[in-house]
């Protein structure tokens, strides 16, 4: 019910009735009232509402206003209403003209047309398909992308490619009197109400941006002709048009009006909702053209069916009527009855028979609402006394009921869009899980079998999917086409993702896993290494190695491509070389294609997402084969605990131990199962227990128990097996030596990878499985939708560059400026080379967002789907095994904390080194940590209590709050560290816009909310406080760009209502003040003001590791300015080793990395030397050493090279150089490599000025 009370006529106190929009607020008793009166008796004046209503008060004693500041109250607004016409005046000039719109919304007909669907529902309206075409309606998807479009035309997007318009409808053109499109309504299709809206460009962003409106400031109006039964043209809207009545006709709305000119055969003018007074100088016009055409002074009002029942259109017709009749026509009214909203309007008329003509004041005398409604009309029986009481109670009912009916249509309106968004996402998450391709071998088999390349046709230059579940022996049939590429002397490439499933892979195929071969580290990988016929294992981080026209005609086998593709897009260990790798990837795919070779993808869980990214890069020819496997493996007996709590689960492992079984358990965790193992190992010293994750991944012990699982277990004899990830798809345990399964899944991966973990043991003995009931993964977003992902992706990126000024800088710097900018706005726009890998990446993260959304009730479904039988069971909470289990997890915390803090200290070029390889000792990796952490901190004393609160406790959130804080503080030096993270990334041969991490977003949104104000007051906080309530609406208005930034989700709660989902303005400053580590403290509860009271936390400003870690960074970026003055002038590939490693640690402080990830810095060495993608694609002997750069070491051994093979070798190997941008090294060879140099003087004196008339008047050069 609104909160407004309409004054009856005259009853206002404070104008008497000389304005009849006056209101009073039902709650505070404010009168609102638009009337220019000095004062009022018993009130006073407050101020001016958002509407233009002066506020008034009853008088209490307090000052009122006196003359004299009415007299500059009214000349304030006088000043404001003619600044804002002159604003309005030159928007309205800069609009497109009549025949320009015309031209542009006819040219949008043509390239849109109008759907089968859309003419099917104009049909159903009456109209004719020569009608449907003569009126020039087209069809707008949402966001419907257009081409060439003038970007001033309303609607259309800066770059006119796109309609801002969210949703479908039917494009409605609306004509001026020469059948001239002037503008065009959409009629969307599944609304409820507001069916038909003005396009507009704009925005908060835009506001400038067209509208709708003609440059005299009206809105259109439409003037609608019958169609001719000839040429359907523009001949149409002319004065050859047939008409039956000497009439004009005024209706609402623009399709109406079109149908009725059809129906009645006569010219019909619509307005948008009826209101012909807004655009009263086009209405004079178009009158008086139509009246020296048609020689009539009459015009006739189609009212809507249901209008004299609504005071306020009943006032818009009076007013129609009284413009018409005042530029000197006969105003007639069309009726039928049309009484009830249930009636028809004149376009649904059937029966044109039935319309009567009458007066105006007859049917201004239709109203049913006269006492209600503002239409000031003398009517000769109004009643003089107060309304009968049981009829006003009546009456009052009435009204309360149609508004508790509007309510809940509102509210089922509400729910149907929630249920339809709903059904969206399901449907998006079901194809991106599905598999489509039709089958070309379908089986129903326990296991594959050798036999299965017998029964497809000839695989030469084909992608071959193979889905078969989990145990049917997908690796077992790789064997025999491993060996038949053998004897034909085929080449062989198996890609994993993981270098324990390497080798194991490797080792049963017959296959050398790269390793094994002596190609680690910074080494490419040469043909020659490999023999005549090689067969190849690796993984995808080691892919950069490999030279794609290697491996021609060879064979590619994929084996669990989900995986393996997932790995590629999103693992942090691939994120410094990932565009490299992508490149390589879509190389040697072609490669292989191209040239007769073939390749075989396979997965339990195979999806058209991993097919149709190979197909990307393959030739447009390439077919797609597909096995698919339906049949059922040996189903598990599962319990699962759906308890909140995992306490019992771990409760019955620790019973099952002291039972004497054998017992396996997969857990996604790192610290979970180290506590696990601890737990047993302190309650049953004696027993066997081991443990395979990434710390023990690289013991001798593990690899070769990895490589042969059935004889470790054999020769071990461990009681408990706890394995992590590390030991996921692969992995196959066949004997029958354990007696249960148990799976603890906290939300680190996703239900198919928990359902790989628990099929590692592949006897069918029963499974004990506890998961939680949903995680999130905060990364760039959340979304289940894959357009959202991209677009939130886009927009933080744009929305940062726009901050930190990119263009401006890009377009200063000295050095491949062009090239550079080029390649930001291609990842900006999406439209850039990268797309393939963009979409991928998206799909998985939509894909896994899905997965974690509903974890446990997708893996009971997934379970369930496979053919196990589930039973959902509560096996209750252990109070002792869970404190137990928090307590060994301190203490493990606490001892890597300790055993950070007193690593040696090593250089940080040592422990780059150390961090970037992963054969690296747990030792080593502490070393590396700390000196790591002792170079993002200088000065700081790395004691383990430090430690442990800002780099183990919490994953390091700790620190991530202080240095956001601190960044906060320093908007400037972090918009400058950006800078450079871009530069960086825009110099690699492919960079990947998910893998740019930059922060000014985040700092720009938290510094426009205040929030470093609130906390420098120190104030007493509470719902009712003004900064707070300020910061909590600014959150909500930026709610959207709070979510892009800090993925936080805004939704503020209507005062005075407990009830709303909504939070509360303290909840939303508090959230966001977590973001800066700011706690907050309950001080106690104001009775008065009926809320709670906070205030900052004591120790908030007495941390004096939080002050010691601002001074650090201070210290650490003091003379950031000076170092980055010219930042825009130095390319990534220059800066120094020290400026890289900071801001790579920079990049990788967030939250939604496992600290065992965030110091992962890969070395790059002070004289490494970009190398572009056009080196690497056409010239060999440029292929980088590190994925990235070739060393100086590596220059100097080619130019001596080239000097003893002559001038001609010396030169044909400078001019790739010069060319891609590697004049640094020419410049650093010569102090490295003196006498190479000296002797090339001696062969060639002129060397030089053919260096310089060579390259260096070359645009661009350095």
């Amino acid at each position: 019910m609104s909160q407004f009370k309409l004054f009856k006529r005259g009853s206002c106190p404070i104008c008497n009735g000389l304005r009849k929009d006056c209101r009073e607020n039902a709650h505070t008793q404010i009168v609102h009232c638009r009337a220019d009166v000095v004062s009022a008796p018993l009130y006073r004046f407050i101020k001016q509402d958002t509407w233009g209503f002066n506020m008034w008060a009853v008088d209490r004693g307090q000052d009122s206003w006196n003359e004299q500041e009415w007299e500059t109250h009214r000349r304030q607004i006088a000043a404001e209403r003619e600044r804002r016409l002159q604003q309005e005046a030159k928007h309205f000039a800069s609009l497109l003209d009549v025949e320009e719109r015309d031209r542009q919304i006819r040219k949008l007909h043509q390239q849109l047309g109008l759907s089968t669907k859309h003419r099917q529902k104009l049909r159903d309206r009456g109209l004719t398909d020569a009608q449907i075409d003569a009126g020039l309606f087209f069809s707008i998807a949402p966001w419907q992308e257009i081409s060439g479009i003038n970007a001033r035309l309303a609607g259309v997007d800066l770059w006119g490619k796109k309609l801002l318009i969210p949703a479908s409808g039917i494009g409605c053109p609306v004509r001026d009197e020469l059948g001239r499109l002037i503008g065009f309504q959409t009629r969307f299709d599944d609304a409820t109400d507001s069916k038909y809206k003005w396009p507009t460009s704009r925005t908060a962003k835009r506001p400038n941006g067209a509208t709708s409106h003609l440059p005299n400031g009206e809105l259109p109006i439409s003037c609608c002709r019958p169609a001719t039964t000839g040429e359907m043209g523009r001949s149409y809207l002319t004065t050859s048009s047939p008409c039956s009545t000497q009439s004009i006709g005024l209706a609402e709305g623009f399709l109406k009006s079109y149908i009725a000119a059809q129906k009645l055969n006569c010219v019909v003018l619509g307005a948008a909702g009826g209101n012909f007074t807004a655009s009263h100088q086009q209405l004079k016009e178009i009158l008086e053209k139509l009246r020296a055409e048609l020689s009539t002074h009459t015009v006739n009002l189609y009212p809507d069916a249901g209008a004299v029942a609504n005071p306020a259109v009943m006032r818009q017709y009076q007013l129609t009527i009284e413009l018409v009749q005042s530029l000197g026509y006969e105003v007639q009214v069309a009726w039928w009855g049309q009484l009830t909203k249930e009636s028809p309007d004149i376009d649904e008329l059937e029966d044109l028979g039935a319309i009567a003509i009458i007066t105006p004041e007859e049917f201004l005398a239709k109203s049913q609402c006269q006492r209600q409604s503002s239409i000031n009309l003398p009517l000769e029986n109004a009643p003089q006394s107060e309304p009968d009481p049981e009829e006003y109670a009546a009456y009052v009912q009435r009204e309360a009921a149609e508004e508790a009916l509007e309510a809940a249509q509102a509210a089922e309106g509400e729910q149907q869009r929630k249920e339809q968004y709903e059904q969206r996402l399901a449907a998006v998450q079901a194809q991106l899980s599905a598999l489509s391709y039709p089958p070309t071998l379908s089986l129903n088999q326990r296991y594959l079998g050798k036999d299965i390349w017998n029964k497809l046709p000839n695989l030469k230059g084909s992608i071959c999917g193979i889905k078969s579940p989990k145990n049917t022996g997908k690796t077992w049939a790789l064997i025999p086409l491993v060996e038949a590429a053998k004897r034909r002397e085929q080449k062989v490439l198996l890609i994993y993702h993981r270098r324990i499933l390497g080798r194991e892979g490797c080792l049963k195929v017959g296959a050398d896993y790269i390793d094994d071969i002596g190609v680690t580290g910074n080494y490419a990988l040469s043909i020659e290494l490999l023999g005549h016929n090689p067969t190849l294992g690796l993984c995808f981080d080691s892919l950069w190695k490999l030279d794609p026209s290697d491996w021609e005609g060879a064979t590619l086998i994929l084996d669990e491509v989900e995986q393996s593709l997932n790995h590629l897009m999103m693992s942090t260990t691939c994120e410094e070389k990932r565009g490299l790798l992508q490149l390589k990837f879509a190389k040697i795919i072609e490669t292989v294609l191209s040239t007769g070779g073939q390749i075989i993808a396979l997965d339990a869980d195979l999806t058209d997402l991993s097919l149709n990214y190979i197909k990307a890069f393959a030739p447009d020819t390439t077919p797609v084969h597909l096995v698919l496997n339906t049949v059922l493996a040996p189903s598990w007996k599962v319990r699962f605990s759906t308890n909140a709590m995992k306490s019992g689960t771990e409760a019955a492992i620790i019973h099952s131990v002291s039972a004497g079984e054998k017992i396996a358990v997969a857990v996604d965790s790192q610290k979970e199962a180290e506590a696990l193992e601890r737990d047993i190992l302190n309650s049953y010293p004696n027993v066997k227990v081991l443990r395979i994750d990434r710390k023990t991944s690289e013991h001798e012990l593990i690899k070769d128990f990895v490589k042969r699982p059935n004889e470790g277990l054999q020769a071990l004899e461990p009681q408990v097996l706890i394995y992590t990830p590390t030991m996921g798809t692969g992995v196959s345990i066949d004997v029958p030596y354990f007696d249960v399964v148990v799976g603890m899944f906290f939300g680190r991966i996703t239900d198919t990878e928990a359902r790989q973990m628990l099929g590692r043991v592949r006897a069918p003995i029963p499974r004990l499985v506890w998961c939680k009931k949903f995680a999130s993964d905060s990364g760039v977003s959340t979304s289940l939708l894959p357009n959202v992902v991209k677009r939130t992706c886009h927009q933080f990126h744009k929305s940062t560059s726009r901050i930190v000024n990119l263009a401006a800088a890009l377009i200063e710097a000295e050095v491949d400026a062009v090239e550079l900018f080029e390649t930001a706005a291609a990842l900006l726009k999406g439209n850039n080379f990268n797309c393939s890998h963009f979409d991928m990446w998206a799909s998985l993260q939509a894909r896994r967002n899905g997965s974690l959304t509903n974890l446990q009730e997708r893996l009971i479904a997934g379970l369930k789907a496979e053919g196990h039988d589930v039973e959902v069971v509560n096996i209750g909470q252990s109070k002792e095994t869970a404190h137990t289990i928090k307590g060994i997890k301190e203490e493990l915390e606490w001892e890597e904390a300790t055993a950070l803090a007193t690593a040696k200290d090593i250089p940080l070029e040592e422990a780059k080194r150390i961090l970037k390889t992963d054969r690296s000792t747990e030792e080593q990796r502490f070393q590396a940590r700390k000196a790591v952490l002792k170079d993002r901190l200088p000065g700081i004393e790395l004691t383990p209590e430090f430690v442990y609160k800002a780099a183990i406790a919490e994953h390091g959130q700790w620190l991530r709050t202080v240095k956001l804080y601190w960044s906060c503080l320093n908007p400037d030096k972090v918009a400058l560290l950006d800078k450079k993270t871009w530069f960086y990334h825009l110099a690699k041969i492919l960079p990947f816009l998910p893998d740019i991490r930059t922060y000014s977003l985040q700092v720009k949104v938290l510094r426009d909310l205040e929030l470093l104000d609130l906390i420098e007051t120190g104030e007493v906080l509470s719902n009712s406080h003004p900064q707070v309530q300020a910061i909590a609406q600014r959150a909500f208005k930026d709610r959207r760009r709070i979510k892009t930034a800090l993925n936080l989700t805004i939704k503020l709660r209507k005062p005075g209502d407990a009830k709303s989902k909504g939070q509360t303005p303290m909840q939303i400053v508090s959230r966001l003040l977590e973001r800066l580590g700011v706690e907050l403290e309950q001080l106690g509860y104001d009775h008065k003001q009926e809320e709670w009271l906070y205030g900052i936390n004591e120790e908030f400003w007495h941390d004096s590791d939080r002050n010691g870690v601002l001074r650090a960074l201070d210290e650490k970026y003091a003379d950031l300015t000076a170092q980055v003055s010219a930042a825009s002038n130095v390319r990534a590939e220059e800066t120094e080793a020290s400026d890289r490693s900071a801001l790579y640690i920079n990049n990788m402080e967030r939250g939604d990395l496992p600290q065992s990830h965030i110091d992962q810095a890969v070395q790059t060495s002070d004289n490494a030397v970009f190398v572009s993608m056009r080196a690497v694609e056409e010239f060999g002997q440029f292929e980088p050493e590190d994925g990235y750069h070739i060393s100086i070491k590596t220059c100097v051994q080619l130019l001596q090279d080239a000097v003893e093979k002559g001038i001609d070798a010396i030169k044909s190997l400078f001019k790739p150089w010069r060319s891609e941008r590697r004049w640094g090294a020419v410049l650093l060879l010569e102090r490295l490599s003196e006498e190479a140099f000296r002797r090339l003087e001696q062969m060639s004196p002129d060397f030089y000025n053919w260096l310089d008339e060579s390259f260096l008047p070359v645009e661009g050069a350095g």
